[in-house]
């Protein structure tokens, strides 16, 4: 197996003697952005996409992108905080989520797109009237990512409110905690997404 975790854009090779393999994406969540000291709006969730026994050739390059996480920056009035960046493994393409809006709004999860076996969208941000406040939850293996940060499915399986993908958790404004995207992508006989992925 192969994964990248740090924004930016990478080549997969395929390795000698495999012919199918299973990758999954999650898009980087977006930045809240606070208004004034009574309101705040968080961003959207990632969104996950995983494609299933992709036919694949030995020495195959296929291009890998990791999005970015949104970070919320003080630029004045009228400045909707980041989105975050779409992961990708070749077709497969996994949205960041929205940022929240300088006009007062959440911002919207991120949706997949493209090629692949299943895809989820990220949960949308909340509005509170304090910055302490919980993002959309990254897309899971098997459902959308709840509003307001609710457990989501991560990139290993794992279960949490701060999987990758996640908008911001608490209010940070340079930068947000929002987290990047991931790619990851396995082979070998029977490993799929999500019920062996280990």
């Amino acid at each position: 197996e192969q994964s990248w975790t740090s924004p930016g854009t990478y080549t997969f090779t395929v390795p000698a003697n495999v012919y199918s393999v299973s990758a999954v994406a999650i898009g980087g969540g977006g930045a809240q952005i606070p208004l004034n000291s009574n309101n705040a709006w968080s961003g959207g969730g990632g969104a996950l996409a995983y494609v299933n026994n992709l036919s694949v050739t030995p020495g195959q390059s296929i291009n890998v992108v990791v999005g970015s996480r949104g970070v919320y920056y003080y630029t004045g009035a009228n400045a909707d905080a980041q989105s975050g960046g779409a992961s990708s493994f070749g077709a497969m393409i996994a949205g960041g989520g929205g940022g929240g809006k300088s006009t007062g709004g959440v911002g919207v999860g991120g949706t997949p797109s493209g090629a692949y076996t299943a895809g989820f969208s990220g949960g949308n941000g909340i509005y509170s009237q304090s910055y302490n406040l919980l993002g959309g939850a990254a897309g899971g293996y098997t459902a959308n990512g709840a509003t307001g940060g609710n457990t989501g499915t991560g990139l290993y399986g794992g279960a949490g409110t701060n999987g990758k993908g996640d908008s911001a958790a608490y209010y940070n404004p340079s930068p947000s905690n929002s987290t990047d995207g991931a790619v990851r992508v396995i082979w070998g006989p029977g490993r799929t997404f999500p019920s062996n992925a280990n």
